[in-house]
């Protein structure tokens, strides 16, 4: 990152109250101490993000074993408790979303095109206007008597 747009993008964070530093301080920071700053910065926002996921899905995994009745209506809050306090298994789980996280745009990539394929799909069987291609239309059936036509 060029120098200048460096100190910009640092500064800008401090006056947001990302960073601590201040800006008479900013101003006058090497380059070096800049990059060192926003690093820092850098990483720390990744490891809220893996906490906050480690935690989403502890409580999530909770949920899920309740939800299909896999642990007992009495157990639940115990199931919840017992799986946020276990350090080993925060510490397993924190691990494999930091590997994961850096990775997240690709799989934002990969539901996007899901999601499109899936759109692509519906819309060549339902047709342009939203109607169902594959059955046939609907026939009048009006039961109320038709009129003889002239000449019969």
């Amino acid at each position: 990152m060029e120098g200048h747009n460096l100190r910009q993008k640092v500064i800008e964070l401090s006056e947001l109250g990302a960073i601590k530093q201040k800006r008479k301080f900013l101003e006058k920071a090497s380059e070096e101490a800049l990059r060192a700053i926003l690093e820092k910065y850098e990483a720390d926002q990744l490891k809220e993000v893996n906490e906050l996921a480690t935690e989403t899905i502890l409580k999530q995994t909770s949920n899920i074993l309740c939800w299909f009745e896999i642990v007992k209506k009495r157990y639940e809050s115990d199931l919840a408790k017992n799986l946020e306090s276990n350090t080993l298994l925060r510490a397993d789980i924190e691990k494999i979303v930091g590997m994961v996280t850096p990775f997240l745009p690709f799989v934002g990539l990969a539901m996007g095109g899901l999601t499109v394929g899936r759109y692509a799909v519906q819309s060549h069987i339902t047709g342009e206007e939203g109607q169902d291609t594959n059955t046939p239309p609907q026939q009048d059936n009006d039961p109320s008597p038709q009129e003889d036509e002239p000449g019969e």
